[in-house]
């Protein structure tokens, strides 16, 4: 699918064209930072363009009023798809003429360099969206491509920092604050709401979260789940041999979780590992109370009480504490809303890009 949109104005007449790469436009953390920072960056006189390597283009439908060119190579999981998608690479490089190429995880740096083998002059900024590590074959080719790259933006300092190119800029990933409203005081009138938000897989580790909730203290409550994955039936099945059909709610895909996070009381996930989670943000963004695993970027983003670090282990005994201090807890959802506002905004993020991309024109 291409986005016939190239002839827009831009507020620069001779924009620098920078080519934003991922893997899919599937629903995700790292591709809504794409698509974010891609409605910012063409504000800021960039001239961007987005490549997909697969044909996911689901999250497309939440962005109607985006303005750049948007092309999908079709690759699928064989080298065939790769060899086919090639001259339509050329051809959008030829056309395009990029000037930086930004990659986002790992096949996207992959992308990048065969890029940078057809058009040697473009420069190479890297995005892994990564704190758990890759497997050794993947960790040796990032390391062994550090040394090509122009830059690589991490979500706090010390992140991978073997794998890591000489110039290393520090920029978390930043969420839309406009349509964000602080939420009302909660209707204690009601059951107390926690909510998940994600991909229903195993680094999201879904079947933690709902039987932490069965072990909870409290049963004046309701776990509402949304999202969709591979590990629903297990999740169903869970829920069943614990008994909570009525107090589990699986929602199912959804486009309207602020809506979600304004009816719900507080946010928990139990993932194995995150970057910077882009629902996090959000749920900071309309001053939810949060609580989340020390992995990643979550200790700096949730601490000096903006929110409630906890291990998995102790997860339902957290979600009791919340329950028995609400007051307690909507202080730390208005910290964390001061924080989001003051430095994890998409304006912040999209600034930092910027002039990252500037210093890299700079020095070619």
């Amino acid at each position: 699918m291409d986005a016939a949109n190239s002839a827009v104005t831009r507020p620069d007449a001779n924009p620098v064209t920078v080519f934003q790469v991922i893997t899919g436009l599937g629903v995700g953390g790292a591709e809504r930072v794409v698509l974010e920072l891609s409605k910012k960056l063409n504000q800021h006189a960039w001239r961007v363009v987005i490549v997909s390597l697969d044909g996911n283009s689901r999250l497309l439908e939440q962005y109607q009023d985006l303005t750049s060119p948007i092309y999908t190579l079709e690759i699928e999981r064989n080298p065939w798809s790769v060899l086919k998608a090639l001259p339509r690479l050329i051809t959008i490089l030829k056309r395009e003429r990029p000037s930086i190429i930004h990659a986002h995880m790992f096949h996207g740096l992959l992308a990048a360099f065969l890029c940078r083998a057809i058009r040697p002059t473009t420069k190479i900024v890297f995005t892994s969206h990564n704190f758990a590590g890759f497997s050794r074959l993947r960790s040796s080719l990032i390391r062994a491509t550090r040394w090509f790259r122009s830059a690589d933006i991490i979500f706090v300092e010390g992140q991978h920092p073997s794998l890591n190119a000489i110039h290393t800029r520090v920029i978390p990933n930043g969420v839309a604050t406009t349509g964000h409203q602080s939420r009302p005081a909660p209707d204690r009138q009601t059951p107390y709401i926690f909510l998940f938000a994600g991909r229903l897989q195993v680094p999201k580790n879904p079947i933690a979260l709902v039987t932490a909730f069965g072990s909870m203290r409290h049963r004046d409550c309701q776990l509402w789940l949304a999202g969709d994955g591979p590990l629903r039936p297990q999740i169903e099945q869970r829920i069943g041999e614990l008994d909570l059909v009525e107090r589990v709610k699986l929602l199912g895909i959804r486009t309207d979780v602020t809506e979600l996070m304004h009816q719900a009381d507080c946010f928990v996930m139990a993932s194995h590992w995150e970057g910077l989670p882009m629902v996090l943000l959000e749920a900071g963004a309309v001053g939810m109370p949060v609580i989340a695993p020390p992995v990643g970027a979550i200790p700096q983003l949730l601490g000096d009480g903006c929110g409630y670090v906890t291990e998995v282990a102790q997860l339902a005994q957290t979600m009791d504490a919340v329950m028995d201090a609400p007051e307690e807890a909507r202080v730390c959802g208005v910290k964390l809303r001061e924080r989001i506002l003051a430095g994890y905004s998409v304006d912040v993020m999209a600034d930092m890009h910027s002039r990252l991309y500037q210093e890299i024109v700079k020095r070619t």
